[in-house]
């Protein structure tokens, strides 16, 4: 009995002695292979990092990326970032061998023409529709003022039919004529007297009246001849002394009256096709304002001789009924 208790005394000694040591003998043994074996991964890495086969690997694949870019032209952002992934691998390689120098210096120069190209191609673009913008810009615009002036056309349109509306004086005239019918052939050096004739055609009177009538000698309906003419009127106008009344009831149609003499240059060109013109303006006052009528009119030329003096034919020019006289 004595025996068996010191014999299983003895085994747990003995275990308790192996418990003892097993533990930091373990952890000694695996601190030992960890190491090495990560060395040993090391090694293996850096020996297929310098293979040729990886060097191949990696010039093809960034060469295929370079002529991708070259092609495609992507947006810059993209070329950057390829550009900068290539030069993350070189960075990384070990020395190298010529031939693998350069075929990085082929790629890192393809990208770079790719990133140039991306870049002038983005400017392109950002040209192009900044030109669109500016053109549908200008085409808006255009419509705009359009609208605007067919807007202030209509206004003004609105605005002379109102007017017209309103009740006002509206002298025209109406004719003029030799008083008495001259002997003919006309003949320099003699006084001819001519009446003309206006209405006032408004609703209210017109006051504080004043008028002036001319009698050139021109070529029959000659529309350059008609403006010279009218040029000189508007001189007479400015240093004559127009007539004057003071008020011409509604309806009223009364006459004027102006003679001329004819020189002999007039009479010539009298005879070269010419006729006789009468230019006449009025001036007028009634409650809307002032308002004023300009006319011209011409005896017919019927031939090289022969002047149509019952006839009378309207001017191309100075024609012009009822308008604001603060625009003259």
């Amino acid at each position: 009995m004595k025996h068996r208790k010191s014999a299983a005394a003895a085994d747990r000694s003995q275990d308790a002695e192996s418990g003892k040591h097993s533990g930091p003998l373990a952890r000694q043994t695996f601190c030992f292979i960890l190491p090495r074996n990560v060395n040993k991964l090391a090694k293996w890495i850096d020996r297929g990092w310098r293979s040729w086969p990886t060097t191949v690997l990696l010039i093809l694949v960034c060469l295929a990326s370079a002529v991708w870019a070259l092609w495609v032209t992507p947006s810059p952002g993209v070329a950057i970032g390829i550009l900068g992934a290539v030069a993350a691998v070189m960075s990384l390689r070990p020395e190298m061998h010529p031939f693998e120098k350069a075929a990085w210096i082929v790629i890192v120069t393809t990208l770079l023409i790719a990133e140039m190209h991306s870049i002038r191609e983005n400017d392109r673009t950002i040209a192009r529709e900044r030109k669109a913008q500016q053109d549908k810009l200008e085409t808006l615009n255009n419509e705009s003022q359009t609208i605007i002036s067919g807007l202030r056309a209509t206004l003004g349109d609105v605005d002379k039919t109102l007017k017209q509306t309103q009740l006002h004086a509206a002298i025209r005239f109406d004719r003029f004529e030799f008083e008495p019918n001259p002997t003919k052939p006309f003949a320099a050096g003699v006084l001819y007297h001519f009446n003309y004739h206006y209405t006032n055609s408004g609703s209210l009177p017109a006051e504080n009246i004043k008028m002036m009538a001319r009698i050139y000698i021109g070529r029959a309906d000659d529309k350059q001849t008609q403006i010279g003419l009218a040029r000189r009127f508007a001189k007479d106008w400015q240093s004559g002394t127009p007539q004057t009344a003071v008020t011409i009831a509604p309806g009223v149609s009364p006459f004027g009256s102006v003679d001329r003499t004819l020189t002999d240059k007039e009479l010539t060109e009298l005879n070269d096709f010419g006729t006789f013109y009468l230019f006449v303006r009025f001036e007028y006052s009634d409650e809307n304002g002032r308002s004023g009528t300009d006319a011209c009119s011409a005896f017919q030329r019927n031939s090289v001789t022969e002047v149509a003096t019952n006839i009378l034919h309207a001017c191309y020019v100075f024609e012009d009924f009822r308008y604001p006289v603060e625009r003259k």
